[in-house]
């Protein structure tokens, strides 16, 4: 599918889709090709699309590797490119409570590793979708635990709070309504209730 004898010439456009899925359908093996690409590539866009597909993976293992690659500058991946992979990670549906952990329980080596700077969008791609109370408190404890290392992302911590709360008044609102329509148009999913 996706491997070191395939050459394969995708346009720019779909070339990150290919990526992804590969990498998604794919495994260890996979993985490994798409990173030895970014690592050879000199383009610049290249390098962002294998960024961003490698967090395309389902095999947490890798994605917890993937995280600990992105603050380590021995790893290959630059350090203005550590925000894109963790971006990358926390928007995949198997990544996103990885991330979330990883960032609470990492923050300090985060933190340190951007010179003593919070990344406001960090905390914000990985918390895009919360829309529980369980969230809320675990935003609120974040915040409460690590205040002044988030001095310069607390507007951010504070935005990301108030779109949590709109996000359940969503779910309240409009959860029921949603699963009910799915319903009786015959589709057997289950929504996470609130």
């Amino acid at each position: 599918m996706f491997g070191p004898r395939q050459h394969h010439h995708f346009t720019p456009n779909v070339k990150w889709v290919v990526y992804c899925r590969a990498v998604q359908l794919g495994g260890e093996e996979e993985w490994n090709f798409a990173w030895n690409r970014y690592l050879k590539s000199n383009v610049a866009s290249e390098k962002s699309r294998l960024l961003s597909a490698m967090g395309c993976t389902k095999k947490q293992w890798l994605l917890a590797r993937y995280l600990n690659m992105a603050f380590d500058d021995k790893s290959g991946i630059r350090k203005q490119d550590a925000q894109r992979v963790f971006s990358a990670v926390a928007h995949n549906d198997v990544g996103g409570p990885l991330a979330w952990n990883y960032l609470r329980t990492n923050w300090k080596k985060i933190y340190d590793y951007f010179g003593g700077k919070a990344k406001g969008g960090i905390i914000t791609s990985v918390t895009s979708n919360f829309n529980t109370e369980q969230h809320l408190k675990e935003v609120m404890a974040f915040k409460a635990e690590r205040g002044e290392e988030l001095s310069a992302a607390s507007r951010t911590v504070d935005r990301v709070v108030e779109k949590i709360k709109n996000n359940m008044v969503w779910m309240t609102n409009n959860h029921n309504t949603i699963a009910e329509w799915l319903h009786t148009q015959g589709y057997p999913v289950q929504l996470q209730s609130v």
